[in-house]
């Protein structure tokens, strides 16, 4: 991964501008061509992520730090996020501290929801192929999102966009329009609670580590099973409602669980792992 193409401007970016310009070619042939970007990366992820990013995902997950690295890169580069980060930095001086800080954890929380993105997909192997494949369907996904010229309108305006990278994973497989994938995305989630069992997992007791483990892959469970039921109901002929239609007592199983859980506030990871499992049954 590390001497994927397009990572050669973490190279570049190393050394100062004018010996970037004139000497380009040169840089790409450095005998510690691997060294310095491997560095660049992690001190760049470290900073830009926060210090537990890495450690959280890799325990969350089990992803290796080789498909973490893989899937930040691919997230700075299909969210432009080294302009945006420049254009934070760009307000030192011009007002009070504490807002840019604010910014720069929006746009951490931001990249860590896009990197979870990017671990349940299956984009392909090289950076810059991911890349090529995400570009045109994230400039689309950009165009349904409001925002203001102003650096806290574009850090808004990616917060909106990375939580619709799930309806444009549906409208990828699906072969539709991100709007009419949208529009069945948050009809499941409405239908089915996944909005409401996501906020409960943000709110359950955690009470070490691996409990907090636990919770973080089942939020990520929920939306890979929205995901999964948005596209299955525009595979259907009836639309999500016939999906619905024929689900049966699998769903009445499922509809009863949900009630008791909205009934009784202050979910644990038990009673949200019976749900995600009754919901998953949906999809079989």
């Amino acid at each position: 991964m590390i001497d994927d193409a397009a990572l050669n401007d973490d190279l570049i970016g190393y050394f100062p501008p004018v010996l970037g310009e004139d000497y380009r070619e040169v840089i790409l042939r450095h005998g510690l061509r691997r060294e310095i970007i491997a560095t660049v990366l992690t001190n760049e992820m470290v900073n830009r992520g926060g210090i537990a990013l890495l450690s959280d995902l890799e325990g969350e997950t089990g992803a290796s730090i080789g498909d973490l690295t893989r899937a930040y890169a691919i997230a700075r580069g299909a969210l432009d996020l080294s302009t945006l980060w420049a254009s934070i930095e760009a307000l030192d001086g011009h007002g009070p501290a504490a807002d840019q800080l604010a910014l720069y954890r929006a746009s951490s929380k931001a990249l860590e929801t896009a990197m979870r993105w990017v671990l349940r997909q299956s984009l392909p192997g090289s950076i810059g192929d991911a890349l090529a494949a995400l570009s045109p369907a994230i400039a689309r996904l950009r165009d349904g999102v409001a925002s203001d010229t102003s650096v806290a309108g574009r850090v808004s305006a990616l917060g909106q966009l990375v939580q619709r990278l799930d309806v444009l994973a549906v409208a990828e497989a699906a072969g539709v329009e991100i709007d009419r994938a949208g529009t069945v995305f948050a009809a499941a989630g409405q239908r089915l609670g996944f909005d409401g069992l996501r906020a409960a997992v943000a709110t359950a007791p955690a009470g070490d580590g691996w409990t907090r483990a636990a919770l973080t892959g089942l939020a990520g469970d929920f939306a890979r099973l929205q995901e999964i039921i948005a596209r299955q109901s525009l595979a259907h002929p009836g639309g999500f409602d016939g999906w619905l239609a024929e689900r049966g007592d699998s769903l009445k199983a499922a509809d009863s669980l949900l009630a008791e859980l909205a009934a009784q506030p202050g979910a644990d990871l038990a009673r949200l792992t019976v749900a995600e499992r009754a919901l998953r049954a949906l999809t079989v």
